[in-house]
């Protein structure tokens, strides 16, 4: 499609540039001495209606009348003096070479700057770009699918916690805040305090997937909120201490880490992830432990 567009706007070019040369020029300029024998002409004309009505004498305007008679025929022979040679007739199968021979140099000319300083693989970027967006749509379809789904259950169960817990995050993904922030507030009211937690940490991760980390505050307060409702949740403390990185506070990001050790099963992965957090901050890379 891309070509088509282009090869388009080539031959919009050519055709622009080429009108002129097939097309003959027409309406020649008028010589001033041809403006000046209009003129009096009219002052002739208008010097006959002015007698007859009587607002000029008769001596008046034979005098006048002799006057512009006198320029009127100095004009004409000026006129006659400059009268142009009748025109060469054009020479439209030259012009048609010429505009044939500019269409052959234009079009490849335009083709090698395009693919010297432009996008040659601008189609190949466009189709996947749209092969993206189908996967996206097929993405949404299935998860408002999911989300009918659960809703029907939730229907027969309202007080299934999972069920809003689950409801909560992908409502959250379709981009529907509100409707997520009322199924997280039945997630808490079905559910313990520590899977309460957990469906809490599971939302605040879903909004830093789907808003990339630039939600940073409401992040920071669903994971504040998990580790206050579970203070061994180890997926709220492991956000924090990723914000606090961010943030380039690395106390702040140890000391959840730490609460991750501390307070988890050894066999949890995030300990495992804590523990290769802090040795990291301890000792990095470009640093090496003495």
């Amino acid at each position: 499609m891309l070509w088509v567009v282009l090869a388009a706007m080539a031959l919009a070019a050519i055709a622009l540039l080429g009108v002129p040369l097939v097309v003959a020029r027409r309406g020649a300029q008028v010589p001033r001495a041809a403006l000046d024998v209009a003129l009096f002409r009219d002052q002739l004309t208008e010097l006959e209606r002015e007698r007859d009505q009587g607002e000029i004498g008769d001596a008046e305007a034979v005098a006048a009348k002799r006057e512009i008679e006198r320029r009127l025929l100095a004009a004409g022979r000026a006129l006659d003096a400059t009268a142009p040679a009748a025109p060469r007739p054009p020479n439209r199968g030259a012009r048609l070479r010429l505009l044939a021979v500019l269409a052959s140099v234009m079009i490849p000319a335009a083709f090698l700057v395009y693919v010297a300083i432009g996008t040659p693989q601008a189609p190949a970027f466009l189709k996947m770009v749209a092969q993206m967006r189908a996967q996206d749509a097929e993405r949404r379809a299935e998860l408002s699918h999911l989300v009918s789904l659960v809703e029907e259950r939730l229907a027969a169960a309202p007080d299934d916690g999972q069920g809003w817990a689950l409801l909560a995050s992908a409502k959250l993904r379709l981009g529907k805040m509100d409707d997520a922030r009322t199924a997280l507030a039945k997630a808490r009211q079905f559910l313990p305090p520590s899977q309460a937690a957990e469906a809490v940490a599971r939302f605040a991760q879903t909004l830093a997937d789907v808003s990339e980390g630039h939600a940073v505050s409401p992040i920071r307060q669903y994971a504040m909120e998990a580790v206050e409702l579970d203070p061994a949740n180890g997926r709220g403390h492991m956000l924090l201490a990723l914000l606090a990185m961010q943030a380039n506070d690395a106390d702040g990001a140890r000391k959840e880490w730490s609460e991750i050790v501390d307070r988890l099963p050894p066999d949890s992965p995030f300990v495992a992830q804590a523990k290769s957090a802090l040795k990291m901050l301890d000792h990095p890379p470009d640093r090496p432990a003495q």
